[in-house]
């Protein structure tokens, strides 16, 4: 049956005629003729490496994409350059649609700590070795830090650990993230030998050079309280009242006079 115009809708009508020749009921139907559905697929033409890609179809009957998906929407992880293909059926006929999807390069991540162990007090520089970056945003635990350079410093005044993050972006607008740790601890030397050979005579405490209202108690067990000296200038050298305090451990308390919490520990002199 072929339509004689070019209208979308062609009258049908059935008529009942029995053997005697006699006409009975008739019966009229509209047969209405749809538009071939071309196929075409929706989305972004290109993403970051390793991205997700939503890609969609017009609305057919069924679907058959290339990564065997058969809804009309469907989801791509595009790791490299990669072509789509997609087949509809509306129902008359099939149709089959292509996408080409470019897969745009990251950015390498990557930076350096110096010194990544230090103590309460100190800087640590960081420089970013990031290649194909052109936007640096430097991040310590979940606070962004106000530097976009590619290096910058921090000082610590705490301790404990943390993690510093570097997240680099390039021209496409693609990211990658690089993460190290900071390691603020003690790091005080905990034994001395006042023996007068000039080699680990004094109890050294170079960081509280960087903490002039700090502190400094040390006790024993007999005579409570042994040493004291606000600010650090004249280490301990071992003795109290001038006399050589004898081998064994002595309890330390520090107050860095910065807020923090006071330090304590022991020290061992050992002759």
């Amino acid at each position: 049956m072929h339509w004689k115009d070019n209208s979308s809708t062609l009258q049908l009508s059935v008529v009942e005629i029995n053997e005697h020749g006699c006409v009975g009921d008739t019966l009229t139907v509209d047969i209405v003729m749809s538009d071939y559905v071309d196929a075409k697929i929706s989305g972004r033409d290109s993403v970051c490496k390793n991205e997700n890609v939503s890609l969609t179809s017009v609305k057919a009957n069924r679907y058959y994409w290339s990564n065997g998906d058969t809804a009309r929407s469907t989801n791509i992880k595009v790791t490299r350059d990669t072509s789509v293909s997609l087949v509809i059926d509306d129902g008359c006929r099939l149709d089959t649609a292509y996408k080409n999807i470019t897969a745009l390069p990251l950015p390498d991540a990557d930076f350096s700590l110096s010194p990544s162990n230090i103590r309460p007090g100190q800087s640590v520089m960081f420089n970013s070795n990031s290649s194909d970056s052109y936007i640096h945003t430097w991040i310590l635990g979940k606070d962004t830090l106000p530097i976009n350079e590619e290096y910058g410093d921090y000082m610590f005044y705490n301790r404990g650990s943390y993690q510093l993050t570097l997240m680099v972006e390039n021209q496409y607008r693609c990211v990658d993230t690089a993460i190290e740790v900071v390691t603020v601890e003690n790091m005080l030397v905990n034994t001395i030998t006042p023996d007068g050979d000039d080699i680990n005579d004094t109890w050294e405490l170079d960081i509280l050079e960087e903490f002039p209202d700090c502190e400094v108690w040390i006790f024993d067990r007999s005579h409570g309280q042994i040493f004291y000296s606000k600010g650090y200038n004249e280490p301990w050298d071992g003795t109290y009242k001038d006399s050589p305090v004898p081998d064994g451990s002595y309890f330390y308390v520090i107050d860095y006079g910065d807020g923090s919490q006071p330090e304590k520990g022991v020290i061992t002199v050992i002759r």
